[in-house]
């Protein structure tokens, strides 16, 4: 068998080992099936050559591609060591694109929340805004209008990123907005009514972790201060 290995899969140094699929060595005639792989090695250990393919496999499904470079959260293959570089226009100009938080009128909840990248055209022209949030909500109709939370009729995006009380840090990251699109009814405080019940309970127990890490310093430091003191 090794013999015959050894010519027809034309390795450099004999065969010496044989394996099945399982990487489990074969050392008697007996023990080999018909309808069945099985490996030969020229003495090293078993290496079972579908787990590159695996791995890759694994590593290539829960991969996406962003303008920043692969996101993935599978292991990174040790073969793969290509490095994701971007020029520096693009590197520029995706510092300039700002991730807004858009709700359908009416709506305020997280599952209801969309985030749209607003580039330099999106931020010039609010009518092509108005296009891509109706595609991005998916709206039966074209947008029409945009709210703030202040019930503020939008109409210049330009104007709205200006102000720094638009800027709201959420579970999600810090964003910009919100607001919230109508296909051209009138503004409805429920949207605004959910969206600020669930960002003051966020609020809340982000308080609540901080003032138990202070509890658990100053705890610490009372510790440190008393052992000083006994020494």
């Amino acid at each position: 068998i090794f013999l015959y290995a050894t010519e027809k899969l034309q390795m450099p140094l004999a065969a010496r080992r044989l394996f099945d699929g399982n990487g489990r060595e074969i050392t008697h005639t007996e023990d080999i099936r018909p309808q069945t792989d099985y490996y030969v090695s020229s003495g090293e250990n078993f290496k079972n050559p579908l787990t590159p393919i695996k791995v890759q496999t694994e590593y290539v499904m829960n991969s996406t591609w962003t303008m920043k470079g692969i996101k993935t959260s599978a292991v990174k293959p040790e073969s793969f060591t290509t490095r994701t570089t971007i020029s520096k226009r693009l590197a520029k100009q995706i510092k300039l694109n700002i991730n807004l938080m858009i709700f359908e009128n009416g709506f305020g909840g997280n599952d209801a929340m969309n985030q749209i990248l607003i580039d330099t055209v999106l931020k010039e022209k609010f009518e092509k805004f108005l296009e891509e949030c109706t595609k991005k909500i998916g709206l039966t109709t074209h947008a029409k209008k945009a709210y703030n939370y202040c019930v503020d009729d939008i109409t210049s995006l330009k104007t709205f990123f200006e102000s720094e009380d638009n800027m709201t840090k959420t579970v999600h990251g810090l964003l910009i907005g919100p607001i919230w699109i109508s296909k051209g009814e009138r503004f409805r405080p429920t949207g605004a009514y959910t969206f600020l019940q669930i960002h003051l309970r966020e609020t809340k127990e982000k308080l609540k972790e901080t003032k138990l890490e202070q509890k658990r310093v100053r705890i610490f430091s009372n510790s440190k201060k008393r052992k000083k003191k006994n020494l």
